[in-house]
């Protein structure tokens, strides 16, 4: 997901149902009727290292480290890298099996008559990945789909209380 006028797409996001957690009242009619689906979220970043031998290529890291990140102005940009590698080579354009750095984590929705529930996320992972990504989306082509998406909708407005609330996590890298 980058403006739409990107041409380095140097990030992704996956998010998968991957289950369903058997409901134990099923059996009894008369008790409540809980669903619990099982999720997997991913971020995605283009790993850059992987295609690129800065130790051979002196020219290519005095640009890096004179640039050290990319700029984005209204009419121009300024890549770290330069355009032919940013724009193509450690880009994750969709259908190209790119390698990345990659986070994913587990959540549960549990839904229960009208009320939804998120559950806190679990079972982290993080390393080298390596995606074929399936499609380039504009912000506004994001925001839209989860717009229209009850499920991405109520994730959404689930994960925008992260910043109100501390919550650890233990993660081993």
């Amino acid at each position: 997901i980058d403006p739409s006028s990107a041409k380095d797409l140097d990030d992704c996001i996956h998010f998968n149902k991957i289950g369903s957690v058997p409901n134990s009242n099923d059996k009894n009619k008369n008790g409540p009727n809980v669903q619990q689906e099982i999720y997997e979220l991913g971020v995605h970043i283009a790993d850059v290292t992987f295609y690129l031998n800065l130790e051979t290529n002196s020219e290519l890291l005095e640009h890096v480290l004179k640039t050290c990140t990319s700029y984005y102005w209204p009419n121009k940009t300024l890549h770290m890298l330069p355009d032919n590698l940013s724009a193509d080579m450690c880009s994750l354009n969709p259908n190209q099996k790119k390698k990345t750095m990659s986070m994913t984590w587990k959540v549960v929705k549990t839904k229960n008559g009208n009320q939804e529930f998120w559950s806190v996320p679990y079972d982290f992972w993080y390393g080298q990945g390596e995606i074929i990504s399936t499609r380039k989306f504009s912000y506004d082509e994001a925001n839209d789909l989860i717009d229209e998406n009850e499920t991405l909708k109520n994730l959404k407005s689930f994960t925008s209380n992260f910043d109100k609330t501390k919550v650890k996590y233990d993660m081993d890298f």
